[in-house]
Formats: structure tokens, C-alpha cells, sequence
């Protein structure tokens, strides 16, 4: 989508995610294994993984992530989580609901842009949209959740 929308950019995705990788892993390499790289732009997403971490372990790492990469001057968007099966879209003590809400808080707290994928997903169910049409397995996108994720953040640059 963004290729079609930006012919003439030159666009080089590095991925150093880990599967599995919670953000306080991904927070204990992060100057090494990413910010090392030199990246234009960073998109953050540990929320699905988060899931089982105490809240104030989540919110301490994503912080350190942000202020690590705005030390260094390098651009950071958070990305809120796809859904996963048993999902409770409604429900305030959901953990995906929660961790949403502390990404979004840390972006704002830190001057961060958040792409979220959350709201969009729970609008996509709210909509009719079932679960299982937008997930491979239990708790990873098929090629639909994906590209419902992929407009969220292709608006980033400039992509509707």
C-alpha cells in the first residue's frame, strides 16, 4: 500500500522482532539490536505478548523504548494489539483492552504517535466481523487481520 501510494520511495523494512519477545525483552536489547541499526522510523508492537506481564512492567518498558529512540532523535509509532481468540472486546478488565490503554498513555505522556490497530479491530467485530475471519491460530493474524492492521498504519504515511 505504500509502495502504490509512494512510487519513488525507497522503502527498506528491517524486522527485529523476536517471537514470543515480551516488551520488557525487547526493551533489554533495544539500543543494540534496533536503535544500532539506524532506523528512519520505529514501530514498537509487543501488546498481544504483554498480555500476561504486570501493567507497570509493560508501561516502565515501552517508556524506556520511547526515550531511547527520542534521545536518538529516530521517530517511534506504537502500535496497538491485533485481537486474539476469547477475545472480550466490551469488557474494561479485558488485558488486551488494558494494554492498549497503557500504550496509548505512554504516547501521549512521551509526544508519540499511536497506530490503533486495536480500535480497529474492535470495530471491525462491532461491525459483524467475525474473530476467526481475522486470525490463522489462536493468536496471529491471517491475511485479513493483517491488512486490517497494514491501513492502520499505512496511514502513517500518508496511505488511506
Amino acid at each position: 500500500m505504500i509502495k502504490e501510494n509512494h512510487p519513488h520511495a525507497v522503502i527498506n523494512a528491517i524486522v527485529t522482532a523476536i517471537g514470543g519477545e515480551t516488551s520488557v525483552q525487547g526493551a533489554a536489547r533495544f539500543e543494540r539490536d534496533v536503535l544500532s541499526l539506524r532506523p528512519d522510523v520505529i514501530f514498537i508492537d509487543y501488546a498481544l505478548n504483554d498480555r500476561r506481564l504486570p501493567e507497570a512492567e509493560v508501561e516502565t518498558a515501552w517508556r524506556a523504548m520511547a526515550r531511547a529512540a527520542k534521545a536518538e532523535g529516530v521517530p517511534v509509532v506504537f502500535l496497538t494489539p491485533t485481537g486474539t481468540s476469547g477475545v472480550r472486546i466490551d469488557a474494561a478488565d479485558e488485558a488486551l483492552e488494558i494494554r492498549a490503554a497503557i500504550i496509548r498513555k505512554v504516547a501521549a505522556g512521551e509526544g508519540l504517535p499511536v497506530a490503533d490497530v486495536w480500535a480497529a479491530w474492535k470495530a471491525a467485530l462491532a461491525g459483524g466481523v467475525k474473530q476467526g475471519s481475522l486470525l490463522s491460530q489462536g493468536n496471529h493474524p491471517n491475511r485479513q487481520g493483517h491488512e486490517l492492521a497494514a491501513k492502520v498504519i499505512a496511514k502513517w504515511f500518508g496511505v488511506d
